[in-house]
C-alpha cells in the first residue's frame, strides 16, 4: 500500500528532487517534510495538499486519497448514508480491478 510519504520520496526520485528543495518550493522546514517522508507527519490542509502535488506534478484528488480526506466539493455535499455506501462501492469496484491488472 502507497502511503503520502512512500509517493512524495518516489515522485521525488523520478524528478530528481530533494526533499530541501521541495521544503524550500513549498517554504517549509525541512525537517517537517522530512517528518512527512517519514510517515510521523499527516497533512491534511487540502491546500497544502494540492501544492505538494501541484510541485510534484501528482493530482490534488491523487493527493487527498493518499492523505486520507475527502475534497471539499464531495465533504461539503448533502448525502444519505445509501448514497455514500455506493460511492465508496463503486470506487473499491475500481481500485479492486486497476490492482488486478497489475496497473
Amino acid at each position: 500500500m502507497s502511503t503520502l510519504g512512500s509517493v512524495i520520496a518516489a515522485r521525488l526520485q523520478e524528478l530528481g528532487m530533494t526533499q530541501n528543495e521541495l521544503a524550500s518550493a513549498l517554504c517549509i522546514s525541512k525537517q517537517y517534510m522530512s517528518d512527512i517522508i517519514r510517515g510521523n507527519r499527516h497533512p491534511h490542509d487540502w491546500y497544502f495538499l494540492q501544492e505538494i502535488g501541484a510541485v510534484l506534478h501528482l493530482s490534488q484528488e491523487y493527493m487527498l486519497f493518499l492523505a486520507g480526506i475527502l475534497p471539499p466539493d464531495i465533504r461539503d455535499r448533502e448525502a444519505i448514508p445509501e448514497q455514500v455506501m455506493e460511492a465508496f462501492h463503486a470506487m473499491r469496484k475500481v481500485l479492486q480491478a486497476s490492482s488486478e491488472k497489475g496497473t
